[in-house]
């Protein structure tokens, strides 16, 4: 519809006898290929700037990764996820780990004997056999349950590990008002962690230990550490 205006203006200016007529014709030609040629140009960056603008108004704590789905994000009623749990509170635990080589530790053991490698002493017993089993990698692998780690170690070392290789920290949570960590989800997660099996607390361990050098974290590394001097 704008090309055929601007071809209509165009033929009126050419039978514009007036000197007057055809400059103010001009001008408005002029004007017209200007509109023609720059509104197709900004009318993405109004939309993006529009939609960009509605997702204010969408629910809060919404991530949009294309701006086009805030406009059906804020009415969506129903959400429908696979049988994976997509959705988190984005609240990490500990659940299963390793100390040293051979001790595995898993949260609720008794439910949860997948996550080890290392079968306890009453299922080997029942399917006791020639070969090994298959999925101990080592013969004196053996696993605990994890609220029983300070039965087989002493916890000051552990602790320090967590807490001195952390820069996360205990406040209020403004939204919930309650005590919490804050920080990396990973540190967060290991404090608590630390603080569930009744260690000491995080802050005067963190300030006992007198750290002489830091080791940043790096991708070939894939670790972060400290070096502390130690009292003897």
């Amino acid at each position: 519809m704008s090309s055929l205006f601007f071809f209509t203006i165009l033929f009126s200016s050419c039978s514009t006898p007036s000197k007057k007529g055809i400059a103010f014709t001009n001008t408005l030609i002029i004007s017209v290929a200007l509109v023609v040629v720059a509104v197709p140009k900004g009318l993405p960056l109004a939309v993006t700037l529009a939609l960009a603008f509605a997702t204010k108004h969408t629910t809060t704590e919404i991530l949009v990764r294309i701006l086009g789905y805030c406009e059906t994000t804020a009415n969506a009623s129903v959400v429908c996820t696979n049988e994976t749990g997509a959705l988190t509170q984005n609240v990490m635990s500990v659940i299963a780990g390793s100390i040293s080589i051979h001790t595995k530790f898993v949260c609720n053991l008794k439910d949860n004997k997948a996550r080890t490698n290392a079968p306890d002493q009453e299922q080997e017993a029942t399917e006791a056999t020639d070969e090994p089993q298959a999925n101990r990698k080592h013969a004196d692998d053996f696993s605990i349950e994890q609220g029983s780690i300070n039965t087989i170690l002493l916890p000051q070392p552990f602790n320090q590990s967590i807490t001195i290789n952390s820069t996360a920290f205990e406040d209020i949570d403004p939204e919930t008002k309650e005590l919490t960590f804050i920080g990396s989800k990973t540190e967060t997660t290991l404090l608590q962690f630390a603080k569930d099996l009744g260690w000491e607390n995080w802050k005067g361990t963190r300030n006992s230990g007198k750290i002489t050098q830091t080791i940043p974290f790096s991708s070939s590394r894939k670790a972060v550490g400290v070096v502390v001097r130690l009292s003897s």
